[in-house]
């Protein structure tokens, strides 16, 4: 995710520890991890995700880059999460922090 240095996106990495497996329908299963102020991408499983989100590659891709709200894919049926619902909400704000600098407005998405 490009843009983690704007001030928004800084104070959530500081306040987030969460590891999601990302399950593109298409492609290669990767990981995103935030922990201790930093946020990493890998490719592979994780040991231990707190989450996993399942679905189109495409629409995890928009997902990652703030371009849509995880619960605006969730609401079209275009991916599924399991595990900690709320980490998936939190990786929507911090690429919509990371994308645009600025607090998510309500609604977004």
């Amino acid at each position: 995710m490009a843009g983690l240095s704007g001030a928004r996106a800084q104070r959530l990495l500081g306040n987030l520890t969460l590891a999601l497996q990302l399950l593109p329908e298409s492609h290669d299963d990767c990981c995103l991890a935030v922990a201790g102020g930093a946020a990493s991408c890998a490719g592979g499983r994780h040991p231990k995700p707190t989450a996993w989100l399942a679905g189109a590659e495409d629409e995890l891709a928009r997902i990652v880059r703030g371009e849509i709200d995880v619960t605006n894919a969730l609401s079209r049926g275009t991916v599924e999460v399991r595990g900690n619902y709320y980490h998936a909400i939190d990786l929507s704000r911090l690429a919509l922090a990371a994308r645009t600098g600025s607090k998510p407005q309500r609604g977004q998405g």
